[in-house]
Order: structure tokens, then sequence, then C-alpha cells
């Protein structure tokens, strides 16, 4: 048998998931797979609230909160990465234009940044 102070902690823990969810960036397909993991834990959390709490409940709810975590973790890593790789594309856009002209105007290239 579980403790209550075991089914507060994961409400707590639910709680600064949802936090988490709400700063994280992402797409709309993104934001599915967030809110899909997030209602998944609200379920298992709920399903812990009985008199008493029974330890597999508590394990499913501790076991869902985490895929919620590693959900929010991996999509939010993926769109900073994303967002990385587009400020790359303006530099070598940049880069690409400066040769152009550069190669238009005949004159001797300049290497650029290394």
């Amino acid at each position: 048998m579980a403790s209550w102070a075991t089914v507060e902690s994961l409400i707590r823990q639910l709680g600064s998931v949802c936090s988490a969810a709400d700063a994280a960036t992402a797409s709309f397909a993104a934001r599915s797979a967030i809110d899909a993991a997030i209602r998944e834990a609200t379920e298992a959390v709920s399903l812990t609230i009985r008199d008493p709490p029974k330890r597999a409940a508590v394990s499913r709810a501790q076991d869902a909160l985490q895929v919620a975590v590693e959900v929010i973790a991996s999509l939010d890593s993926e769109a900073a990465r994303s967002r990385q790789l587009r400020t790359a594309s303006v530099h070598l856009r940049a880069r690409s234009r400066q040769l152009i002209e550069s190669a238009l105007r005949g004159t001797a290239s300049d290497p650029g940044p290394a």
C-alpha cells in the first residue's frame, strides 16, 4: 500500500510536468503528443486516489509521468535543434551570396569566416 504523501508527490510532479509543457516550444503535432502524454499521466495519477492507494497504481502513475517528461524534453530539444539549423542556414546563405557577388564582380574571392 502506498502512502498519501506519495500520492501528493505524484500530484505535485504532474503540476511540474504541466508547467514544463507550457514552457516548451513545440509544433502543433508535437503539442498533440505532449498533450496526449500529459492526459495519460493525469489519468494514471487520478487512479492513485483510492482508499488506500495501491502500489501498482502508483507505479503506473510514476511511469506515465516519466513518459510525459521524456516526450516534452525530446520534442522541446527537437524544436531547439530546428532553430539552430535555421540560424546556421541564414549564415550559410549570407556567405554564399557574398561569394556569388564576388564572382560576378570578378574580384578575388574573400576567404570569409573560417
